[in-house]
């Protein structure tokens, strides 16, 4: 017989008895469950870190107060400013004029005298329409005093009105800022004798600015 592996010979395979291979399973499954325990408390401690370290959620901004709706006598007054101008429009005569004006004054000084929150804006261009009004109204309801000129020469809201500086320009000394009684009397001649038109066109100005606040109201 030829030298070789027999087929009785080799190494002894030792087989686990059938009966045995559940206690074998079992002690498999245990012993993963041992494992899985600290594993477990690995992972929830290093999620409770990732929380703890997390930013704190921010709530959310308060909105932004809405702006106050127009208010029905600011509404009225620039309408009754318009219809001055309509009324220059159409090139009514003075009475007609002054008739409006007074009309007007009654309802801008209603809006004026009422309060109102955070329309300072429109009240200035209200204001500032009115009293360009005033000023052309003064001038040619009664013959002007010397004292008066002067007035209307020194009044604060001329130096608002580019349109007026502007046909000024062709005044002279008339054009600046009056530092003495009688540069404040030459511009008043100049204002009522010549430039009572510019005057008007910057009322219509300031009309038009009150109307585009309007507009831009919820």
């Amino acid at each position: 017989m030829s030298a070789g592996l027999s087929p009785g010979a080799g190494p002894k395979w030792r087989h686990t008895p059938v009966n045995a291979r559940p206690y074998a399973v079992v002690t498999m499954v245990l012993a993963l469950a041992i494992l899985a325990g600290p594993v477990a408390a690995a992972h929830g401690a290093g999620d409770e870190r990732i929380a703890q370290a997390a930013p704190p959620a921010t709530a959310a901004p308060p909105a932004a107060p809405e702006a106050p709706a127009p208010s029905p006598l600011a509404q009225d007054a620039v309408t009754a400013l318009k219809g001055l101008d309509a009324t220059l429009a159409r090139r009514g005569g003075v009475q007609e004029y002054l008739d409006g004006f007074k009309e007007a004054k009654v309802r801008v000084d209603k809006y004026l005298g009422s309060e109102v929150a955070g329309d300072g804006a429109l009240r200035d261009a209200v204001r500032g329409a009115l009293r360009y009004h005033e000023i052309v109204a003064s001038a040619v309801t009664r013959p002007t005093t010397a004292a008066e000129q002067a007035a209307i020469g020194r009044d604060p809201a001329l130096e608002q009105c580019p349109k007026l500086k502007e046909f000024l320009a062709g005044f002279g000394k008339a054009a600046a800022t009056p530092t003495t009684e009688e540069e404040a009397k030459n511009r008043g001649i100049a204002v009522v004798g010549f430039g009572l038109g510019a005057v008007l066109a910057c009322a219509a100005d300031r009309t038009a600015e009150a109307q585009r606040l309007l507009d831009a109201k919820p």
